[in-house]
């Protein structure tokens, strides 16, 4: 199991939360956090080619929250997928 990718599903299904539950500050610094410490992650899991094009979609969360909680969702659940097919 790739522990760093199940952990930044798991950190992204935080911001899931925190995005639709308007929760603004805890998300931007979760997502700085994400882009620090997950840096060192292959960008191109399942059907994204760069997943930080996906946390660029999710760091606008403010147009459209729902849409953004979502995507975060949908990325954190591949994530983990790929988390226990990947070493």
């Amino acid at each position: 199991m790739n522990n760093l990718l199940a952990n930044f599903s798991t950190d992204l299904l935080r911001v899931s939360y925190w995005i639709y539950h308007q929760n603004d500050s805890l998300v931007e610094r979760f997502l700085v956090f994400c882009r620090e410490t997950y840096s060192t992650l292959n960008p191109k899991i399942g059907c994204f080619p760069n997943i930080w094009e996906e946390i660029d979609k999710i760091s606008d969360f403010k147009n459209n929250r729902l849409q953004a909680a979502e995507r975060a969702l949908t990325l954190s659940r591949i994530m983990l997928i790929y988390s226990q097919k990947n070493e």
